[in-house]
């Protein structure tokens, strides 16, 4: 069963990475591997493509010239 989201209200603006480091402390290394293969589904999604997919720089001369 997937633990329900709870809304947390933070006293400081570092608190949110101060509670992820030690969750990912408290993972062990097959674990985060699994969370960002996960993340990185989720990214891809959204994106829409590869995350490297098209990053090429194309140089040509501009029509005024």
């Amino acid at each position: 069963m997937e633990k329900k989201k709870r809304i947390t209200v933070y006293k400081d603006l570092d608190d949110p990475h101060r509670e992820q480091v030690q969750l990912y402390a408290r993972m062990t290394p097959e674990e985060r591997w699994e969370e960002y293969i996960k993340m990185r589904r989720i990214y891809i999604e959204l994106g829409g493509l590869q995350p490297k997919a098209g990053q090429r720089i194309s140089i040509s001369r501009p029509s005024w010239m």
